[in-house]
């Protein structure tokens, strides 16, 4: 048994499955190809936006009654960025109203995460269309340059400039 299986009512358990479900039901709207693992929760989809692949991991936790949406971007950030990148990060942040970007200092990872907790309430397919479409449209608009700049490419400068137009 998964550890999000583990030690939760079957009530929690029956609306977990049902948000699980109504999330697949909004990406086969949208026509998305996802893979699904019920037994953990989850559900992952790729697809690529206006630049570079995107993966997404949707996790119904149970336990929690909450959904989490993760997004990693697929480069790492060398060690002598990491502290620029962080300070670009909180920028970031500071613009968006849903979600935020991390950088895990360990693996020099930078990840997108949005929660939403569904606490005595069921989540509609159409309130999860609506965090999908903001969490891929985040993560696009920001993955190109947060790229650009661990890549040497663009400064800095140029990267708060270009996030500000």
């Amino acid at each position: 048994m998964s550890e999000n299986n583990a030690n939760i009512s079957e009530e929690k358990a029956k609306r977990a499955d049902t948000v699980l479900r109504l999330i697949g039901e909004a990406l086969d709207d949208l026509g998305l190809k996802y893979d699904k693992d019920d037994e953990n929760r989850i559900i992952d989809i790729e697809f690529v936006g206006n630049d570079i692949p995107i993966s997404m991991r949707f996790f119904v936790n149970a336990a929690m009654e909450n959904t989490a949406l993760y997004s990693i971007l697929p480069f790492t950030v060398p060690e002598e960025k990491v502290l620029e990148t962080a300070y670009l990060l909180n920028h970031i942040n500071n613009r968006i109203l849903d979600g935020s970007f991390e950088m895990n200092i360990s693996n020099k990872m930078i990840l997108f995460r949005i929660n939403n907790s569904y606490v005595g309430c069921m989540i509609s397919k159409e309130s999860f269309d609506v965090l999908f479409r903001k969490a891929a449209d985040t993560v696009d608009i920001f993955n190109e340059k947060l790229k650009a700049f661990v890549e040497d490419e663009m400064t800095a400068d140029q990267f708060l400039q270009a996030i500000e137009a």
